[in-house]
């Protein structure tokens, strides 16, 4: 990757000496991104620059835009949710997957064995079927989850 990582982007990238080359990002990492809070971005400033450098790739469920759009579009925000569409279109090393068949029937597994509600569903799926090595989020109440590993966004600070 070239340089040294920060304690925060070693956290992430690794677990304990095996990297992890692949996160799947839930809609929250990028609404605390985006909203910029200061609390947060210490935990999500890591993360995004590790994907923009390319020092590992990332992966979100197309129900992110979704979950991303709903409240500017609510607003008539439009100039907020063309941002939004830009930059989960172009961010470097991400890569926005389609809840397909295969998803959706990841995700009614998921949902059947943990009780989740359908989008929490949805984008562990996604983690699941895009074989990523952890899924960055927010709640807590997916660390029971054992499909893949569930690394807390606050971890990163």
């Amino acid at each position: 990757m070239g340089g040294r990582l920060t304690v925060s982007e070693r956290r992430l990238l690794y677990r304990g000496r095996q990297p992890r080359r692949r996160l799947a990002l839930d809609t929250m990492c990028f609404l605390r991104h985006f909203e910029g809070a200061s609390d947060w971005t210490r935990a999500t400033r890591p993360l995004f620059s590790l994907v923009e450098r390319g020092a590992c790739t990332a992966v979100t469920s197309a129900l992110t835009l979704t979950e991303l759009l709903t409240a500017p579009l609510r607003q008539g925000e439009e100039a907020l949710a063309d941002e939004y569409r830009r930059l989960l279109a172009t961010f470097p090393h991400l890569s926005v997957v389609p809840i397909d068949a295969e998803v959706a029937e990841v995700a009614a597994r998921l949902r059947g064995h943990y009780g989740l509600r359908t989008p929490d569903a949805l984008h562990l799926a996604t983690a699941v079927v895009s074989r990523a090595d952890g899924f960055v989020s927010a709640d807590g109440r997916l660390l029971r989850v054992t499909e893949v590993e569930v690394i807390p966004l606050r971890e990163a600070s």
